[in-house]
């Protein structure tokens, strides 16, 4: 087993933290042919989280995302959120993710409103933007701020704790909840099919091992588990995590 020389390395780990997010909102192309749900079709779902259960009963039309990967989801089916958490990291010019401001701008959708997110969480912003669902399935919402949020419109979380969800486990709940589950278990294979394509393409990433580390300033150095969605996608590249 070699090492990945540390620029190529971080060339690579730095484009995985984008792969899923470019993948999944590459299908808002496919959206526009597709056949939409609609409202009436609609069936009430359940979705129940380690904070508590979000009982959905009209298809949503305004949803708020929290977290990562949420608005990319929910573009790649179907609907503009109307408003996302802002990222310090990461954003263009203009505070949004590059990704999500061409999609948006590609299918001439207004770009939804920011907010704070994290511990300093601008709930009166986000119910001032009337959702009829929230997603954050991928983040680190409180107790709190979950029971604030689910009192005014379905809030779904995380289903065991913070931060730790799988992108395919991700994909299908958001869809789940938008009653666009065939929509969700497409993306699914499709994105499946082209890291396929990736690791084909790129037989010598085998011989590669890698560690996905991180800090949060001076004296501070975290390394991110296996099966952790960003570990997980440079693993679907077809390197392999250091053992050690």
């Amino acid at each position: 087993m070699r090492y990945a020389r540390v620029r190529s390395l971080r060339r690579t780990v730095a484009l995985s933290g984008l792969v899923i997010a470019a993948l999944v909102i590459g299908g808002c192309s496919n959206n526009d042919t597709a056949t939409e749900s609609s409202s009436s079709d609609f069936e009430t779902v359940t979705i129940e989280s380690a904070l508590g259960k979000a009982v959905i009963t009209e298809k949503p039309e305004r949803i708020v995302t929290l977290g990562m990967g949420s608005a990319e989801t929910v573009i790649a089916l179907g609907t503009i959120p109307v408003g996302v958490e802002k990222y310090a990291w990461g954003s263009d010019d203009t505070g949004y993710l590059p990704w999500v401001h061409e999609a948006v701008t590609k299918q001439g959708g207004e770009l939804p409103e920011q907010f704070t997110g994290g511990t300093d969480l601008n709930i009166e912003a986000i119910i001032a933007l009337e959702p009829d669902l929230i997603l954050a399935p991928w983040s680190g919402i409180t107790q709190q701020q979950f029971d604030s949020l689910n009192a005014f419109a379905p809030t779904v979380a995380y289903a065991e704790s913070p931060w730790t969800i799988t992108w395919e486990e991700q994909i299908n709940v958001i869809g789940k909840a938008m009653g666009e589950s065939e929509k969700a278990t497409a993306e699914i294979d499709k994105i499946k099919s082209q890291f396929a394509e990736s690791t084909a393409a790129h037989p010598n990433y085998a011989d590669v091992s890698f560690s996905f580390i991180y800090n949060t300033g001076p004296g501070t150095l975290g390394v991110f588990f296996a099966e952790e969605q960003r570990v997980a996608m440079v693993r679907a590249l077809g390197l392999q995590v250091d053992p050690d």
